[in-house]
Parts: structure tokens; sequence; C-alpha cells
């Protein structure tokens, strides 16, 4: 492996990932490691130990600066506030591909979100190997620093290398993936199905119960372990080991606590897997307690063994409820009832105490028993499932009598949408099936409610046309949308660019800036520009002009997770200033820019009054407004807008009495203009 002085940047990241094989998928399970150990932490991350991990994770396709490099850039993340951006990008990531190409290694570690076209559009290399029950990360010293005697430091390092060879734990796995894909020619063979599925769960167990188990020898840390655990709950057992590692100084001395934290944390992911949750479903509640038993028993310290037992059963048990809500998820993603009978395929229910234990679990036989009786008399599909379910469930009732009954007009509409791309061939396609019988109904109402929305600029939102297809199934849904999301994000990216690429002046600009974050049509989070929704966007501006402070400085804080362009940060720190105005400082002056300004108020084009209120009457802060002889400056007239706007509790905005009338009411009346607009804003979000 070439050496590698610095790494100080994300090119010179890239120019090493570039130069060794497979390096690019060592940089992403070590970030998915730093970041899992992050995970851990308390309020704050510790850089530097995040800096001490990644130099004793083992890979020889990086070198130390390189992972270096990437420890602090996952620092970065979470001083940006951005972790949940990465961990949503490492879930696009699977674990059991050879090697990954190193653009979308680099990409992976920019403040950006990535999508699912982004991978899909990536020459991404097909695995050579089926994939295994996961992907274990093991974390052995460095070679220059191990002991010449294993036992020499208490821990048996061979032992714990070992499992890398053994165990592979998927750290994000789709619960469907083992859904197969039939041909849609070929007959339906429910039982080799049945027996498919349920040879490969019983596969998956043999292999969960062959995997290793290391027992680390940590008698020496005896004491300040038991003393350390005995001080809190068994959920906190990974904080309390790694409040320790301060007690000590050198690698060598952390090393076997670090090798027990990460044992802990990994065996945590095993039980946690779906692929392995799957299996303790379906074999049981002894299945389930055999395997957390044998992965907490990781050393010979019996108080520590049983924390980590408890602190596994804990997590498996959130592992359970999280299976229910994929199940559900799943029952609604299938678009036939073939679908939905290779997914219960999954469920052999070898033995099903687990499901005494939680009964949240049980939908998954309600599901089995009403699919066993409806596929063969489907005519009485209504009438099985109102029997199976005498009450609640209204969800899944609906969806399964539309999955057994109704799904086969859903499955046409769909084929038919197969390779649309754009909103012109979507309503050719869907005017095309309004002349089908079986059809007509269904494909007129999906054209109708599309080109009412096309045709209706700012009447409708498109959260309103989301809500409007609710009727169709998700898969379907989801295909019609599409073409319409992509309409919606070019026109926004286009009209945003002819906003601040025009030469109007500063009132012009930002008024159609407004106008635009204003348009119901883009009032989703689902389309966005410069990395926010126009939600999103629209209250990040009115941070900064509702911020004191410098107008850069501000800017750069509140958006340093986005991009946005120069032309956009100019603008807001122009407007930043709106209240600052030019010309003679004089009573008609003040009077002239307040109408101003509630004018604006009125029209929608200031989001927040405050900061532009208070500079224009510090402008005027040489001007004395009183009718009486004790003086009232714009100056005194700036301090009790701000500490009205600064009272959360603020109601009615008050003057003192010897205020010039004129002047008085100009304030209030501007400030009560704001408060009704702010009024009628909550009550339609909440009428939404």
């Amino acid at each position: 492996m070439s050496f590698f002085s610095a790494i100080g940047s994300i090119e010179a990241l890239a120019e090493h990932l570039r130069a060794e094989a497979g390096a690019s998928r060592d940089a992403v399970m070590l970030l998915r490691h730093l970041n899992l150990i992050a995970g851990q932490m308390d309020i704050e991350i510790d850089r530097d130990f995040l800096l001490r991990e990644a130099e004793c994770w083992q890979a020889k396709a990086l070198s130390t600066p390189a992972r270096q490099f990437i420890a602090k850039r996952l620092f970065a993340f979470w001083r940006k506030g951005l972790r949940p951006v990465l961990e949503q990008n490492l879930t696009l990531f699977p674990a059991c591909l050879p090697d990954i190409p190193t653009e979308l290694a680099i990409e992976l570690l920019q403040f950006a979100p990535m999508s699912n076209e982004t991978m899909l559009l990536a020459e991404m290399p097909e695995p050579t190997e089926e994939p295994s029950v996961g992907t274990f990360i093991s974390t052995p010293p460095p070679v220059a620093m191990q002991p010449t005697d294993p036992a020499e430091n208490g821990v048996k390092v061979e032992n714990h290398v070992e499992i890398e060879n053994h165990v592979e734990v998927e750290m994000e796995e789709e619960f469907v993936s083992t859904i197969s894909t039939e041909s849609a020619t070929s007959p339906f063979d429910h039982a080799r199905i049945n027996a498919e599925k349920a040879g490969e769960i019983e596969k998956n167990f043999a292999k969960i119960r062959a995997m290793p188990v290391p027992v680390l020898a940590l008698e020496n840390y005896q004491e300040k372990l038991l003393a350390k655990l005995a001080k809190n709950a068994p959920q906190y057992v990974v904080e309390a080991i790694q409040g320790i590692f301060y007690l000590y100084h050198t690698t060598q001395e952390k090393y076997p606590l670090m090798c027990l934290k990460n044992a802990i944390l990994q065996y945590r992911n095993v039980i946690s897997a779906p692929a392995n949750v799957l299996v303790c479903v379906n074999y049981g509640l002894a299945a389930a307690e055999e395997l957390v038993y044998k992965f907490s028993q990781l050393s010979r310290l019996a108080p520590l063994n049983e924390q980590v037992y408890v602190f596994l059963w804990k997590n498996f048990e959130v592992a359970i409820l999280q299976h229910v809500q994929n199940f559900r998820q799943a029952v609604e993603r299938c678009k036939n009832h073939e679908d939905l009978w290779r997914l219960l395929a999954q469920y052999p229910l070898v033995c099903d105490t687990i499901f005494k234990q939680y009964p949240a679990l049980d939908v998954i036989r309600q599901v089995k028993a009403v699919s066993d009786r409806a596929v063969p008399e489907p005519q009485d599909a209504a009438r099985i499932i109102s029997e199976c379910w005498e009450e609640g469930e209204a969800n899944m009732k609906r969806h399964l009598t539309w999955l057994l009954v109704e799904s086969k007009v859903h499955n046409k509409i769909y084929q038919s949408l197969a390779n649309i791309v754009n909103v012109n061939q979507l309503c050719k396609a869907l005017h095309k099936l309004t002349k089908s019988p079986d059809t007509e109904r269904t494909a007129r109402m999906l054209l109708q409610l599309i080109v009412t929305f096309l045709k209706g600029k700012q009447k409708i939102s498109f959260r309103e046309v989301q809500t409007g297809v609710n009727f169709v199934p998700p898969f379907l849904r989801e295909r019609l949308l599409l073409p319409i999301k992509r309409k919606l994000k070019r026109e926004l990216e286009q009209k945003m660019q002819d906003v601040l690429g025009s030469r109007l002046r500063l009132e012009k600009r930002w008024r159609k800036l407004i106008e635009l974050l204003n348009n119901p049509q883009w009032q989703t989070p689902d389309i966005q520009i410069f990395g926010y929704s126009l939600p999103g966007l629209r209250q990040k501006i009115e941070k900064v002009l509702d911020a004191d402070g410098k107008a850069e400085v501000i800017v750069s804080h509140i958006f340093a997770g986005g991009n946005i362009p120069s032309s956009l940060r100019e603008l807001i720190i122009a407007r930043y200033g709106y209240g600052e105005t030019y010309g003679k400082k004089d009573m008609p002056g003040c009077q002239k820019e307040l109408a101003k300004l509630k004018e604006a108020v009125q029209n929608g084009h200031v989001l927040s009054l405050r900061r532009p209120l208070v500079h224009l009457l510090q402008s005027y802060g040489q001007v004395n407004f009183s009718t009486s002889e004790e003086i009232v400056t714009g100056y005194h007239l700036s301090q009790i807008v701000a500490r009205f706007y600064h009272n959360p509790a603020r109601t009615v905005f008050t003057l003192p009495l010897h205020v010039l009338p004129e002047v008085a009411q100009l304030l209030t009346q501007t400030i009560q203009e704001e408060q009704e607009r702010q009024k009628r804003k909550i009550e339609e979000e909440n009428k939404i």
C-alpha cells in the first residue's frame, strides 16, 4: 500500500481511494463503524476518541491519515447538526458488496442528502457471493502496537480477530429483501416458495448459532469495571464501559475495553438485524433467549454478562416492535395476492411462543389466516376479513380487501405506467386507460385530478394532490406522483434562477422571491431546492431576518447545512437591512417609511417585522416623536419595539401617551397587521 503522509481534503482522500483497491468499501465501513460509536456517546461527541478509534480500526486499504480524515469528517457532521443526514445516506449502502465506486464513497462524505437515484445511476458492482447474515466489523489492534504475548494484556486477541472470518451482520437490510421476483409468465408454485423460504430461515438460524463469541479475559479490569457498572442501569452498559476509558492512558491499556464495547455493539446489531429477528419470530421465545444468552457471554465476569444480557434483550424487544411496523408496511407494498403469499412464506412459524410474549406480533398470524382462507375463495374475501378482525385494524382490513379483491384494476394501471418519465406521457397513458371498461373509472379520476392540478397554478397544492390519490395503493401512488414531482422540481429550479438572476431592484426581486416561497404548488418536503424544502427555506430566511448580529455571519451559520447560491445569499444579506432608509431624517420621512412598511406587511412581502421596524426607528434615532416636554426619540421607540418582540407571550403593543398620535397609530396598526397574518397562517396550517 502506498503511503500518504497527510490527507487534509476530500480531493486528497479521493486520490487515495482510487489508488488502493477496496479502499472505498473500507471507508464506508469505517464511517459506519464510527457513526455507530458516536451514537453511543452522550450529548457531546469526543473528537479525540473518534480519532483513536479510527487509528485502531484495521483496514488494509486505508492509511492512518485516511482513517483520521474520515473520523474528523464524522465529527464535522456532528458539529453542523447533520448526523441524521449521514445516517440516512448510510442506509443506501449495502454491506455485502465487494467494492464501492469511489465517487459514491466521496459523495457520502459530503454534507448533503443522497438519493436513491444517485445509487441507481452509479455503476455498482454485482455481489460475487450470496449475502450472508451480515457483516461483522472487527476492531483488532494496530500491528505495531500488539504485544508479543496476546495474554500479556489480558485479552484473547486471536478470538476477537477470528470473528471477522465467520460472522457477517448486515447493518441495513430491507425487510422484504427475501421476496423473490418471479416471472409474470411462470406458474405460481405455493409449495415450492414455502419450502424455499423455510429453508432459508433454517439456514440463517444455523448460521447465527454457529457464530463464534469471544471470551475476553478482563480480570485485570474487574474492580473498576464492576464498580462502574453497579452505578448504571443495564441499558447504559456501553456508556459505563466508555467512561472507564479515561482511567487509562495508552492504547494497549484501553484496547481490551474497546474490544468489549465493540463486541457488545456488534452483537446488539446481530440480534436486532431484521433477518435475525425473523428467525426468532419463527422459532419462538426459546430461540431468542438462547441467542441473546449466547451473545452476552463475553467474559468470565458474571455481573458483566448479566448486564450485557439485559442490554441485548431490551434492544431485541425494540427490534420486535420495529419488525411489526415493517411487516405492516410490507403488506401495503404488496401488489397482488402472490406478493402477499411470498411475504407470508417467510413465516412458517415453527414455534409461536413469542406471540404470547409480544401480542403486537399477532397481526402476522391474522394476516396468514386471512390469506389461507381468502385466496382459495376470493369471492368471500370481504366476509373472511371481517370474521378475522371483528374490530380495529381498519387500515389492514382495507388494504387486504383491495389486495384480494380489487387489485387487478390497479395492477393493470401500474403496468401501463411502467415506462412513464414525464407528465405528458403520464396523461397520455391515463387517457388511453379511460378507453378500457375495467380501468375507465379509476383512470378518469386520476387524470382529472392531475390535469386540474397542472392547470390550476396556485389554486391547488401538491400536498392536496398527494391526498387526492390516497384511494390507490402506495406502489401505484408513487408511480403517479414521481413524474409530477420531477416536473415541479424543474419548474421550481427555473423560476428560482429567473428570480435570482434578474436585474430588478432589490424590493422587486425580494417580492418575487416571497411569492415563489409562498406558492402552494411546491409546499411539500418531497420537492427541494438548495437542499431545503420551500417551507424549510422560508423558515431559514425568517430566522436570518429575526436575528441580531452581522448579516454575513448569521447567514453562514443558519445556512451551514445547505448549498445556497451566492445570489440568494447576497439578496438575503441586502434585505437584512431593509429598515435602513436614505435621505433626510425627519418626521414626515419616518411616517412615509412606516406607511411603506405597513403596506409591505399587508402584501406579505415582509416575512418578519421585527428587524426592519427596529432598523427603521433606529435610523430616525435623533428625531423627537414626543408631544410633551419629555423627549421620545427613535432610539426609545426601537427599544420599546425590541422589548415587545422579545416577550414570547406578547399580546397587545402599547406606547407612551405622549408619543405623536400619527406615528403611534402607524406603529400599532403595522404590528397588529403582522399578528393577524401570523394567526391566519397558524389556523390554515391546523386545518391541513
